[in-house]
């Protein structure tokens, strides 16, 4: 309840923690706590972390089920994703945990997904394509572009994102939702 009154309601139904300032006021055992907290209230927590590896976000990737990596096609990031995942394997992560997403935006035309995933020896999931006239307007108003723009391509491609968190749970809800089995005659379903 202490932390309720500090999350933010979106529109979409969204709640929304922001993060502080004062990068020192963050410790592991704080956001453990915290996310420890959160999960008795809501079926997913997403944290989106700084880019560096620090004591937090190595707390932060310990405890996740499911890390979204997002790069772009550009040299030094595939420099700096290549290191990264040196470092997830030296720590046992697979590409079950870990998950590649390429942001099309800024990407070199250059460079295709599948030599960067060949190069880097791990599966891209996703590749979000390029809409500025759905992102810009997005930004600036607030308004999440899946809700305003349902049938754009990128749209499409955030929901396949939110499918692999959401999998299990969905099983879940579709295997809750069927009506009990009829009995026949003879007593079987």
């Amino acid at each position: 309840n202490s932390i309720e009154k500090y999350l933010s309601l979106h529109m979409s139904g969204l709640k929304v923690l922001a993060g502080v300032q004062t990068s020192g006021a963050i410790t592991p055992e704080i956001v453990t706590s915290l996310v420890d907290n959160l999960k008795t209230a809501y079926d997913f927590i997403i944290i989106d972390t700084e880019t560096a590896l620090s004591p937090v976000t190595n707390q932060i990737l310990d405890s996740s089920d499911l890390v979204f990596l997002v790069m772009d096609l550009s040299i030094p990031t595939i420099r700096n994703i290549s290191l990264s995942l040196d470092t997830f394997k030296s720590l046992y992560f697979t590409n079950e945990k870990i998950k590649l997403i390429v942001n099309e935006i800024n990407s070199s035309p250059d460079l295709k997904v599948s030599d960067v995933s060949a190069h880097l020896q791990w599966p891209i999931t996703n590749s979000l394509p390029e809409n500025k006239a759905v992102t810009v307007p997005s930004v600036n108003t607030g308004t999440p572009f899946v809700l305003k723009s349902p049938d754009e391509m990128l749209s499409k491609k955030i929901r396949e994102l939110a499918k692999l968190f959401a999998a299990d749970y969905l099983k879940e809800e579709s295997i809750s939702a069927k009506p009990p089995q009829k009995k026949s005659w003879f007593g079987k379903a």
